[in-house]
Parts: C-alpha cells; structure tokens; sequence
C-alpha cells in the first residue's frame, strides 16, 4: 500500500506543488498514488484475467478502500466504524459479516498492518522508529529547503521531544493512536491478544525513555542514541 512511497507525507506533496499531488486533485495523494501503479499491474501481469467482470470491480473497490484507510486523515472514521459495525455487532452475533462489515474489518486489518512495528520485539521496534525519524528528519530539512513551515515531529533543530525517537511523542502516538486501535481489534479477536501485550511492553519503554529524558540535560536531536532495555 506505500508502493513507490517517496519519504514524505501528503502535506508536503501538497505544499510544494508535486506532480503526483497535482495528478491526483490534492486528494490521498500518495495512497492514491500507490494505487494507481499497483492495480496497473494487476491488469498487467494477467493477474485478474480469469475473474468475472463483477468480481474484478469487486476486488478493485476492496483494494481501494482498504489503502485510502490506511491515510490518516481517515484514521478516526475508520476506527468509529469498525466500533459501530464490528465491535458491537460482535457482542450480539447475527449470522455471516455483511459485506460492508467486511470492508470494514478489512480496512481496520490493513491499518493495524500499517503501524505493525509497534507490535514486534522491542529491539525491532525502536529500530523502525528510529528509521521513521530519519525520515521525518529528511522532510523537515526539506521543508527548510523550500521555505515551508516544519511540520510536526519533522524539526531536528528542536532542543527537545523534536521527533518520533521522542520517548513523549510515542506515548502519545501510542496512548491516541495504536491502544485503541489494538484494543478495539482484540475485543473481537481475542486469539490477537500477543499483539496488544507486546504494545503495552514497547509502550513502557517509551515510559522508561520519556523519564531518562528528563531527568538529564536536554541535547540536541540531531544525535539519535537509543538505548534498548529490558522491559518486564
């Protein structure tokens, strides 16, 4: 779904007059993007060259769905619909998933994919994120570069909390975006319980880091030390 993902957000495509953003109307302009190339290749390669009219379009509007949910801007919608037509429909079970249940179940599925290093092992975790804040480093020099204001977690110039690798930006990450998420998904699958435990356990690192942090002298970001501990 981040096929030919060029390191920086929709915003910033927007800003700077990108040709992709201009292709695609300013709209979910990298999932749009990602979109366009994958099911051309779909065609392409004759992977869909037996299916039935209907269930190509099918397929197509599921693969279509599925991507644009994974664009924050949709992050709350997504989240409340799965509430409204997974969670609670789950606690009175009336048969089979209607076919919007699914697509429902399937965008929520796709979204948790999407944020996924903040269920692995402790050690791989800290890595993605670390790799993440370069990436916003990159934009934000970027950003510099063209005159643009700095977008959040984007700034390596700031003294303190400046990016993702920030013990307090992760705890809210964490605490707004992917507990909840996590949670709502386990509710109706318990057996994905692993999942959600070894969240809780990157998120108490994040703790440890956010008090290491404060309790020594503040530095500059542009020096990424990340120590891995062990966390019960």
């Amino acid at each position: 779904h981040d096929y030919e993902h060029p390191g920086t957000n929709n915003a910033y495509m927007v800003n700077t007059g990108h040709d992709i953003a201009q292709q695609h109307n300013d709209q979910h302009v990298l999932e749009n993007n990602s979109l366009r190339v994958c099911l051309g290749m779909l065609v392409k390669t004759n992977f869909v060259i037996k299916m039935s009219r209907s269930d190509k379009r099918e397929l197509r509007k599921t693969i279509i769905s599925m991507v644009l949910a994974t664009d924050m801007a949709e992050h709350f919608r997504v989240v409340s619909q799965f509430s409204q037509k997974i969670t609670q429909a789950s606690m009175q079970p009336e048969g089979p998933l209607r076919s919007d249940q699914k697509l429902t179940l399937l965008e929520m599925a796709m979204k948790l994919a999407d944020i996924g290093h903040t269920t692995l092992l402790e050690l791989e975790h800290v890595h993605w994120v670390t790799a993440i804040q370069e990436e916003f480093f990159s934009q934000g020099d970027a950003e510099r570069e063209h005159g643009l204001s700095i977008s959040p977690l984007c700034d390596k110039r700031k003294k303190t909390n400046a990016g993702p690798a920030s013990g307090a930006n992760q705890i809210g990450f964490f605490d707004v975006i992917c507990n909840p998420m996590y949670t709502a998904f386990v509710e109706v699958f318990p057996t994905c319980a692993p999942l959600l435990d070894q969240l809780n356990k990157n998120l108490r690192y994040w703790v440890w880091d956010k008090e290491k942090d404060e309790n020594q002298p503040s530095s500059s970001a542009t020096t990424i030390e990340i120590q891995v501990i062990e966390i019960p």
